[in-house]
């Protein structure tokens, strides 16, 4: 039981030694309020007897203890279980940190020098954790800006991919409309060769069984009228042949343009299919990265090889027309 008594007498007066010391340093605040600096320091080194040392450190205690009993309910509380070198050590500390030794205060458990370096390091530690991770944040922002931009700059060229595929097929069908032209143009020409051919035969007959009387009257004889409807034959039969050959450039030209649509059709679909394998490993690399195993990472890089040659043979296509 002494040693129980005596235990307990030894924790009141550290709690009351611990309370006057921190009254004394809120005095010692006050009266250097009331006084010009240089009076205060000779007062407190001759008639207090405090070293310079001393009363710095005194000085920040009150400090750090007169922000800390602001809206407390009882101060009181706050001066017996907190040290005074807790309390210097709380000077200008975050307000989370000075929040929590107030609760512990007012639950009446003690708070030393050790518990708010603890605090102070956790808190500080908190920070740099809330710093890493707004610029993790602002990092995913710009990868995600650029990515967004780079599926701006998609979506442009595809539109303009499809404009230029509209405007081909625009020349594709004046085109043919102009083949349909020469079809009708040859389809006439062989009309009006047919009846020229039934008039020349008719009139070989006439020549047989007709008399003179017969010939017209802008012709002196059969024969005469003969050689002119030859010469008229012979006129349409070298218009349908040039016609001929219109018409079979323009069926050239068809061909080639139908291959050309062809073609472009499969680049365009090529392009959809390298924009989706592309736009689905960048979303992978950028949040799965992490996962890959050793097997997965070779399998990327040996991926980007590949995609490194085709860009050398496309830069190589446009340069020089073909590829070496």
């Amino acid at each position: 039981m002494r040693i129980y008594s005596l235990v307990r007498e030894i924790i009141n007066t550290r709690d009351r030694a611990a309370d006057e010391l921190n009254r004394m340093c809120l005095l010692l605040l006050e009266l250097k309020d009331e006084m010009e600096d240089h009076e205060f320091t000779e007062l407190a080194r001759v008639t207090l007897q405090i070293s310079r040392g001393s009363l710095y450190r005194y000085l920040r205690t009150g400090a750090s203890a007169r922000t800390m009993i602001k809206g407390m309910e009882d101060p009181r509380r706050l001066l017996t279980n907190t040290t005074a070198r807790a309390l210097q050590l709380l000077y200008g500390a975050d307000e989370d940190v000075l929040n929590e030794v107030r609760e512990r205060a007012m639950r009446g458990e003690a708070t030393n020098e050790t518990l708010v370096k603890d605090l102070i390091n956790a808190r500080h530690n908190l920070e740099e954790r809330l710093d890493g991770a707004k610029e993790q944040i602002e990092s995913y922002g710009r990868q995600l800006s650029e990515k967004d931009g780079h599926i701006a700059q998609l979506e442009k060229q595809r539109n303009e991919s499809r404009l230029a595929e509209l405007e081909t097929s625009n020349v594709a069908t004046e085109r043919l409309s102009r083949i349909e032209t020469l079809s009708r143009d040859i389809c006439e020409h062989e009309t009006e060769l047919e009846r020229l051919r039934a008039e020349l035969e008719q009139g070989h007959v006439v020549e047989k069984v007709v008399v003179v009387e017969k010939v017209p009257d802008t012709f002196r004889s059969m024969e005469d009228a003969i050689a002119d409807r030859n010469r008229e034959l012979d006129r349409v039969t070298q218009q349908l042949e040039a016609t001929a050959r219109k018409l079979a450039d323009a069926e050239a030209e068809r061909v080639l343009l139908t291959q050309t649509q062809e073609i472009d059709g499969d680049v365009l679909q090529l392009q959809s299919d390298l924009q989706g394998f592309c736009e689905k490993l960048s979303a992978t690399l950028l949040l799965k990265h992490s996962f890959f195993s050793e097997q997965a990472r070779l399998t990327v890089l040996q991926m980007g090889s590949y995609l490194l040659g085709l860009t050398t043979t496309i830069q190589q296509y446009c340069s020089k027309g073909q590829p070496s």
